[in-house]
């Protein structure tokens, strides 16, 4: 193999722009959320779903322009409206 030699760049040249520099995140995140208030976070949890159930609510979903989350959500809110919690 070859050896290769390294040069200086000349006095008044713009080196090349870096690869990586497409590769960095933008500094305004894209993405948007909603929080439940100003004084609440929203709470992450696991629970245990049918995996054909939950492929037909997520469809659902979609087709009606909310995320699943927001159904569980209203669902939840709903639930204890009825129930005077």
């Amino acid at each position: 193999m070859a050896k290769k030699t390294l040069t200086m760049p000349q006095s008044g040249t713009t080196p090349p722009p870096s690869p990586l520099k497409a590769m960095t995140h933008p500094a305004e995140p894209v993405v948007e959320t909603k929080k439940v208030s100003s004084e609440q976070e929203n709470k992450r949890t696991t629970i245990v779903i049918n995996p054909d159930t939950y492929r037909k609510f997520k469809a659902y979903a979609a087709e009606s322009g909310q995320t699943v989350t927001a159904l569980i959500n209203e669902f939840m809110e709903q639930t204890l409206a009825a129930a005077g919690k």
